[in-house]
């Protein structure tokens, strides 16, 4: 399906890390109370290679994309990730 598996994702936003297995999920805090969500990747490897309450800085390696290589529904799902991001967030990581 053309999609490689072994792409190193940027983190999108500067902030604190928490790893979930679900949907290959790593959420971004701006605090290390995390208590103000700025943003999050999904479908990325989960041997994740980020450490929960680690600090990134925008453009350094979230993980390595993912997704759910097979068919979801009969039909083909490529390898992927998913970026959500505050509006102001996203207009900065562009």
């Amino acid at each position: 399906n053309g999609s490689n598996k072994s792409v190193k994702v940027p983190c999108p936003i500067s902030g604190y890390i928490k790893t979930s297995v679900s949907y290959g999920a790593i959420s971004i805090y701006s605090s290390d109370r995390y208590d103000d969500l700025v943003g999050q990747v999904l479908h990325l490897d989960t041997n994740f290679i980020v450490k929960d309450g680690q600090h990134l800085n925008y453009g350094e390696i979230i993980g390595i994309q993912s997704g759910s290589p097979g068919k979801v529904g009969g039909k083909p799902y490529p390898i992927h990730i998913d970026w959500t991001l505050r509006a102001k967030s996203f207009k900065n990581a562009i």
